[in-house]
């Protein structure tokens, strides 16, 4: 008698265990679900935010200002709402992140170009690239200077046009909407 009741206080307290490990497995597994969910959602609205403050249209008018040595002041704004955004959040997603911060160091090094060799013009909100009409050798600093700026503005184009096309790979119901 004693065995029996032995046996049935093992097999109860193996059937207790067993369902306390079953539970912790599913826990485990909805909540790696959800954290997947949650990160896809959040890799999303970062997508959205980029797409919203910098699109092709906008960045290769940009680009063409810039080159022609012109600098406005949205300009400004969108590109360093884009390298901000970079310094605050960053993607889950290992290659979106790759691309994004190539992007964002690429618009960093922009930055600090314009900020340098850029100054302001009659017009309010309106820089100019600095031509060194003063300076001996100032036309020798200029086209090196304009050679250095296609070279980042170059790099900048090419790494925003991968940051688009893996973001349209990965979240291309973005781009529909956008559309819409």
């Amino acid at each position: 008698m004693n065995d029996f009741i032995l046996r049935i206080i093992e097999m109860f307290i193996a059937f207790f265990l067993a369902n306390i490990a079953a539970r912790r497995v599913n826990n485990y597994y909805d909540n790696r679900e959800k954290n997947k969910l949650m990160k896809n959602r959040h890799d999303k609205q970062m997508a959205y935010k980029i797409i919203d403050l910098i699109d092709r249209k906008t960045i290769k008018h940009i680009l063409n200002r810039i080159g022609s040595g012109d600098l406005y002041d949205e300009d400004i704004k969108k590109l360093d709402g884009v390298y901000f955004l970079g310094n605050n959040d960053e993607f889950y997603d290992d290659k979106v992140q790759v691309k994004f911060k190539t992007f964002k160091n690429n618009v960093g090094k922009l930055n600090d170009f314009t900020a340098r060799e850029f100054s302001s013009s009659e017009e309010k909100g309106h820089y100019k690239i600095h031509k060194y009409r003063k300076v001996t050798k100032g036309h020798e600093m200029y086209q090196k200077n304009l050679k250095e700026l296609q070279s980042i503005l170059d790099d900048v184009e090419e790494s925003f046009y991968d940051l688009n096309d893996i973001i349209r790979d990965k979240y291309p119901s973005i781009f529909l909407e956008e559309q819409n």
